[in-house]
């Protein structure tokens, strides 16, 4: 059997910084690290981060971070969330992901000159409740249809989750646009997030199965794993145990 590995396989690199800095962070602390929840949707990253006494706090367990080192994850966290965080720890580590950091600044910057802001991604996803919090109106949506129940606005932007396919988008992009005429778009789709989906769109063409590894409840690689079995057979998996399981009966590449 032939094997190809994507060339932008592994961590983004907002992601990298975040896991790299934190167990610089970890190598220079005498104590627990905590994180305001996972930093990052990867299993056995947190399993090796846990090792080194970098600990996950849930939203109920966030008063054991009472001065001591808080980290704040990848995927970032509202202005609001921000301000209750520093007032139970000044020992603050911000790791947002920098694409995550521009798409803040730009929700907060057309939120400022009176629009309101729509947010195309997964409302429970920690990166869009984050960016909810910059902007003064803001609306979620998934899929085209959330459009109609949207309220009547004359000055809307529309943004997107870094994560997000850039086919939907386009999608999502043209329907806003047939009922907000005057409608401002920032494609805030990460580069390396576009590159990723292409790769795996190319990849999935040219092989007879494709493998996406990733954490099961990461958006990321659940996105590459609905693009790829659009082409060809494939499977969403975490770790080694899983493959035994899967059968290749016939495959070649």
């Amino acid at each position: 059997m032939n094997i190809k590995v994507g060339k932008y396989a592994g961590f983004c690199r907002g992601v990298k910084d975040a896991v790299n800095r934190t167990f610089a962070t970890a190598r220079q602390s005498t104590e627990k690290i905590y994180t305001d929840g996972e930093l990052i949707h990867n299993p056995q990253t947190l399993d090796m981060l846990k090792s080194r006494q970098v600990i996950k706090l849930d939203d109920h367990e966030l008063d054991r971070a009472r001065g001591k080192t808080l980290v704040i994850r990848a995927h970032g966290i509202s202005p609001q969330r921000h301000a209750r965080l520093r007032r139970l720890t000044g020992r603050i580590k911000n790791y947002t992901c920098p694409d995550v950091a521009k798409v803040q600044a730009t929700i907060k910057k057309w939120s400022r000159r009176g629009y309101a802001v729509v947010i195309f991604g997964k409302k429970d996803h920690p990166e869009v409740i984050g960016l909810l919090g910059y902007a003064r109106r803001g609306y979620v949506i998934y899929r085209p249809e959330d459009i109609d129940p949207l309220p009547r606005m004359d000055q809307v932007l529309l943004v997107s989750q870094t994560t997000m396919s850039q086919e939907d988008f386009d999608r999502i992009q043209g329907r806003m646009r047939r009922r907000y005429p005057r409608l401002q778009v920032v494609n805030t789709i990460c580069d390396a997030t576009e590159k990723r989906q292409e790769e795996v769109r190319q990849m999935a063409r040219e092989n007879d199965c494709m493998l996406i590894i990733g954490g099961k409840n990461s958006s990321n690689s659940q996105r590459l794993y609905e693009i790829a079995r659009k082409y060809t057979p494939s499977y969403f998996i975490e770790d080694t145990r899983e493959i035994g399981k899967l059968d290749f009966s016939g495959i070649k590449n």
